[in-house]
């Protein structure tokens, strides 16, 4: 089972792993970073370049769910082909089989965050993914039409 949430709401769930899928750790919380459960998987984060589109946009208060599902997805999505990012895909789906891992980010909206794009992949993939409210995220299946047909 995949659970997505921020990391504010990360203590509220209950989880055998905590994948950070961010660029670099700084700015989590102690209590997070401390926790034996925490592993950072960069490789599932957007690019450098991608999140510092993002901030640029979101500085310039133009980021919005248009932007994210018309500029941001398809980028997303073609640096999860990436050899390394598949591996990465193909290791989570396994693990989620045998155990609960919440992907944790910074972000706190999670429709326009990369956490949705890849929970949109494990649902269409046939997994259990939820949010940290439990709700169901079949919302997100979109995202996996659009990575069958890139």
């Amino acid at each position: 089972m995949i659970i997505v949430c921020s990391q504010d709401n990360v203590q509220y769930v209950e989880c055998d792993e905590v994948w950070v899928i961010m660029r670099s750790p700084g700015g989590l919380p102690p209590r997070l970073l401390h926790d034996p459960r925490t592993s950072l998987h960069a490789e599932l984060s957007p690019s450098l370049e991608l999140l510092s589109w993002t901030i640029q946009q979101k500085r310039k208060f133009r980021f919005s769910q248009e932007m994210f599902d018309q500029e941001y997805v398809p980028r997303f999505l073609e640096e999860m082909r990436t050899q390394t990012a598949r591996e990465a895909l193909n290791h989570l789906y396994a693990e989620q089989k045998k155990k609960c891992i919440a992907l944790v980010c910074s972000c706190r909206t999670e429709s326009v965050c990369h956490r949705s794009i890849l929970a949109g992949l494990f649902v269409g993939a046939g997994c259990e993914v939820t949010n940290e409210n439990r709700q169901n995220m079949d919302k997100y299946r979109k995202y996996w039409g659009r990575w069958k047909e890139g």
